[in-house]
């Protein structure tokens, strides 16, 4: 009997330590992407107006583009963010962002 209500101890002992633990890294995860999130949008906010901008200057903050299509000599960028944030701009030869076609934050 004794046996059996050690073992039942241990068991639950365990699985608060398995509990505990995924629940802080779990926790720690989500800070992380919270900090990211933050501080992605500091630097969005940063830039200012993206037009007139370089295409290294926005894609140092944005990252590489999701697609690029090219239409009357001119290149129109996609970002696309899982977080809801779209972005489409168009460059010209020189990569300097001619205009904003779509942008949400």
């Amino acid at each position: 009997m004794i046996l059996y209500l050690l073992t039942i101890l241990f068991m639950l002992v365990f699985l608060f330590i398995v509990v505990s633990y995924y629940y802080s890294s779990t926790r720690e995860a989500i800070n992380e992407m919270e900090n990211d999130k933050r501080k992605r949008k500091d630097a969005l906010n940063s830039l200012g107006n993206l037009k007139g901008r370089n295409l290294k200057e926005i894609t140092d903050i944005y990252g590489d583009e999701y697609s690029t299509v090219i239409e009357n000599d001119k290149r129109i960028l996609t970002w696309v963010d899982p977080e809801g944030f779209n972005l489409v701009l168009v460059f010209n030869d020189d990569d300097i962002c001619e205009s904003i076609i779509h942008q949400t934050k």
